[in-house]
């Protein structure tokens, strides 16, 4: 389901409905359609003109202009549309995406714009809009002229979200450019609203969530104490996989370097043959921190496949990585921890089964798990739409619990994209471990 925004009739005749939801984007004769990315849209760019797009910590912008874009969607054009979505105004700025259009509004009057047109009370799908029409004076590459301008402002209070989109062009070129809004008007969206409310009613079947009601603090305190550990081994915990462990505190990831000299003050290494990485995924694909680690420390080191559950005894045990991410139980189990830090062998693993409540089985990546599916949808719509948070839990939850690179890999873009600082951190190095792993 898609929902098509259109401004030709706002200002030249401010009367008419939007087009069906279900319309397709097809280009008419002396046009082509063009992509919306990331969020799967479609609007129609006249030939000849140019097309420009950018993502920010704002949300997403999107230039169709009659003049060449030198500097991209920052630099300027004289005659065009500027398509921005901004998502999380209630979330950031603590007022509602209504408030926001009515301070836009109120600011234009503000600026002694010349107001020669406006509507509101009028709904498209399920966006409010309020249009407004000026003309304002403008210095534009260094010129000064006046131009006119028509402003449509679509928002969902729901979803968070407001959509700007701003015609402009010199008042005496006016006539000649307006037929342009028929079609460079009208673009096409997913159907934000709708998905929402689908994930508000999904069950917690079809996603991975729910996996412990654990506080943070009281798993990874008990992680840590983890005994002597076995004759020979030093085994160590953290949130992690097979890229790099993370600081559980501030969630920036360890460099194999800074993880060795760590391990090397610890006085029990000093005795140890072998390193035991303690963290789902630290031995699967082609396990990057974990040579990494043998390269900068020269012992054994040793990881885990598939996903690792920790149980209050002190024992932890790895599931098949081939039957994807479940609970514990005697039939997916396919390697035993004891409590310090030995792998046992099969018959002592499945004595060790045996007697494991797995009901109390704590998954120890389980602060990147969502609490439901329904929280899960929520969180891919809201990145989708441009928020940098989401989309860096989604990357948390999509490296570290699912063990999916290429989920993992588009969120991950995603929260870069949109300005996250630790996302930039994160980015970095897995841009380094994707290249060791290419090569």
């Amino acid at each position: 389901m898609r929902i098509i925004l259109c401004v030709m009739a706002i200002f030249l005749f401010l009367v008419g409905s939007a087009p069906s939801s279900n319309a397709q984007m097809t280009a008419p004769v002396g046009y082509r359609v063009r992509s919306l990315d990331p969020i799967d849209g479609k609007v129609l760019v006249p030939d000849g003109w140019h097309f420009a797009s950018s993502i920010d910590p704002a949300g997403y912008t999107w230039i169709i202009s009659q003049e060449p874009l030198i500097e991209g969607t920052k630099g300027f054009y004289k005659t065009g549309m500027r398509i921005q979505l901004i998502h999380g105004m209630h979330k950031y700025k603590k007022i509602t995406p209504e408030e926001f259009i009515i301070k836009f509004i109120a600011g234009k009057k503000e600026d002694n714009a010349r107001i020669i047109g406006n509507c509101s009370g009028v709904k498209l799908g399920p966006f409010q809009r309020k249009c407004l029409e000026t003309k304002e004076d403008m210095a534009l590459g260094g010129e000064k002229k006046k131009y006119r301008i028509l402003y449509s402002m679509f928002w969902n209070n729901e979803i968070d979200t407001v959509i700007v989109m701003t015609f402009g062009t010199p008042v005496n070129k006016w006539d000649q450019d307006k037929k342009y809004l028929k079609n460079i008007g009208a673009i096409t969206l997913p159907d934000f609203v709708k998905m929402y409310r689908n994930a508000k009613s999904r069950s917690n079947n079809g996603c991975l969530s729910g996996i412990s009601n654990q506080e943070t603090k009281k798993l990874y305190a008990y992680m840590e104490a983890s005994g002597d550990g076995a004759k020979g081994l030093f085994t160590v915990a953290a949130p992690g996989n097979g890229d790099y462990p993370l600081d559980y505190k501030t969630f920036h990831p360890f460099s194999a370097e800074k993880f060795s000299k760590i391990i090397k003050v610890d006085h029990k290494y000093k005795r140890s043959d072998t390193i035991e990485l303690m963290w789902p995924y630290s031995g699967a694909g082609k396990a990057v921190f974990l040579n990494k680690l043998h390269a900068a420390l020269g012992n054994k080191v040793v990881g885990f496949k598939g996903a690792i559950w920790w149980y209050p005894d002190g024992s932890a045990v790895m599931t098949d990585s081939k039957a994807g991410l479940q609970w514990p139980d005697s039939l997916n189990i396919k390697t035993c921890i004891a409590k310090d830090g030995k792998i046992l062998s099969e018959n002592d693993c499945h004595r060790m089964v045996a007697g494991l409540d797995h009901r109390k089985a704590i998954f120890s990546n389980t602060m990147f798990a969502p609490r439901s599916c329904s929280e899960l949808g929520h969180m891919s719509i809201n990145a989708l739409l441009g928020d940098a948070e989401e989309a860096l839990n989604l990357y948390f939850y999509y490296a570290m619990v699912e063990n999916n690179s290429q989920e993992a890999e588009k969120y991950l873009l995603l929260a870069v994209a949109h300005g996250n600082k630790l996302a930039r951190v994160l980015g970095t190095q897995y841009l380094i471990d994707q290249h060791i792993k290419k090569n």
